[in-house]
């Protein structure tokens, strides 16, 4: 598989776990699977009216420890 291809279906996953939810599984009960959702695609305001699903796209992030705080 060449670089292309392996990156378009890698997107093509992250794309879905954005959009379905990530599969996760709970060891306490009944082992059932169940999607987390990344993104609350059905509650787009809190109580303030402003938006609850607040992120950031980065190409580049650069973390600095700073006396033991992290400063980004």
């Amino acid at each position: 598989m060449d670089f292309a291809q392996w990156l378009l279906q890698n997107n093509q996953e992250f794309y879905g776990f954005i959009r379905d939810g990530i599969p996760v599984e709970w060891r306490a009960g009944s082992g059932e699977t169940r999607h987390a959702r990344a993104i609350d695609f059905g509650n787009g305001q809190g109580a303030e009216g402003k938006p609850d699903n607040r992120f950031l796209a980065a190409r580049d992030l650069l973390l600095l420890l700073i006396s033991g705080e992290i400063a980004v």
